[in-house]
């Protein structure tokens, strides 16, 4: 990352509770959609270290959509994790 986001920079898109069981609290979970840009750089290099594709140096905008997830049981392990990384909408 060229230009890593920071908190304000987040945008909440989505937050959800998932009940699997509704009578036990240990089945549930929350997800919560997070959208944010930074600024990357991208490369590919050969066995010699030369560069095939992309560039050390130049900044690529990109826009990345993830999901993260917690189970809302009381348990110390319960700890946050990317459950997916969505691919950007399909513009219109």
């Amino acid at each position: 990352m060229a230009d890593r986001p920071t908190l304000r920079q987040l945008q909440l898109l989505r937050a959800r509770i998932g009940v699997m069981n509704q009578h036990d609290p240990q089945t549930w979970h929350v997800q919560l959609t997070v959208r944010f840009e930074s600024k990357q750089r991208f490369a590919a290099f050969d066995g010699k270290g030369d560069t095939m594709a992309g560039s050390m140096t130049t900044d690529i905008p990109v826009t990345d959509y993830w999901i993260f997830e917690r189970s809302l049981r009381s348990a110390a392990s319960s700890q946050w994790r990317v459950a997916a990384r969505l691919p950007p909408p399909i513009p219109s």
